[in-house]
């Protein structure tokens, strides 16, 4: 059965690339100071509902308006489901599949019992046939997403194990040469936690952490007292550039994903 559910056009033998990427949101460029640095791996830390999936499609349909080639991995969302929540938040996917891939893991993982999943070797849950699998598709693209990651973990028995897998995957995705974001859980009652796994961020150049009702002592009081809000973002980390490291208010709307943050924070 395949995966694929649209392949777009081949592009130009790659380079390297220097400067940055745009997520989609142009006031997430701004937090960033210009987007993600190209040919990065990019984490986005959330718990269930803030959006995840939300921000990495406006990552890649955006671009995909601009022409640039983006893949999306999806290892447990149904792509359909997807597709019908992306339209209902005012994008319609169908017009940019043209230079965007996306790649159905649920349809396959659905021939595999649990215990296959975990034991046998041709799991696509285990990193190195993940790794293959993207090689063999995603040669000419420029961005790519992985949504999510947790369920990889199931292969392996110990955390160091795990972390040593995605530095493979990460590895392989620079060599690729793409603009990578990869998307983790955090852990319910420990609004601290930046990740599932807390290993997860040490090997991202970036990560942007999802907040959901969850109201930090630094948060920034420059909302209407008249307007609740339960979505926050912060950018907690951006190797090799500053950034606006307060949390903002994110909403999602029938336009997609909305930014506010006051202009202060910009100068």
């Amino acid at each position: 059965m395949p995966i694929i559910t649209h392949a777009p056009k081949k592009r130009k033998k790659k380079t390297m690339h220097t400067g940055r990427v745009s997520t989609g949101i142009h006031e997430y460029d701004l937090l960033m100071n210009g987007g993600f640095f190209k040919d990065t791996l990019n984490l986005i830390s959330g718990p269930s509902g803030s959006g995840k999936t939300l921000f990495c499609m406006t990552y890649l349909y955006n671009n995909a308006l601009k022409g640039k080639n983006g893949a999306y991995i999806t290892i447990e969302e149904d792509a359909d489901q997807i597709r019908t929540n992306c339209l209902s938040l005012g994008m319609d996917i169908a017009k940019a599949e043209e230079h965007l891939l996306i790649m159905d893991i649920p349809k396959l993982r659905k021939f595999y019992t649990n215990k296959e999943e975990i034991y046998d070797e041709n799991s696509l849950l285990d990193v190195d046939n993940l790794i293959d699998l993207i090689k063999r598709n995603c040669q000419n693209m420029e961005l790519l997403v992985i949504d999510s990651i947790v369920p990889l973990s199931m292969r392996y028995k110990y955390v160091n194990e795990f972390r040593t897998a995605l530095f493979r995957l990460k590895l392989a995705l620079k060599e690729l040469g793409v603009t990578a974001v990869i998307t983790t859980e955090t852990k319910p009652g420990q609004p601290e936690a930046i990740s599932k796994f807390d290993i997860e961020d040490f090997i991202s150049d970036s990560v942007t952490i999802l907040k959901m009702g969850e109201f930090e002592k630094d948060i920034t009081n420059w909302y209407s007292d008249k307007h609740f809000s339960e979505r926050f973002m912060r950018i907690h980390k951006l190797r090799g550039s500053d950034h606006v490291k307060s949390y903002v208010e994110y909403r999602i709307t029938s336009d997609g994903i909305k930014i506010f943050a006051p202009s202060s924070l910009f100068r």
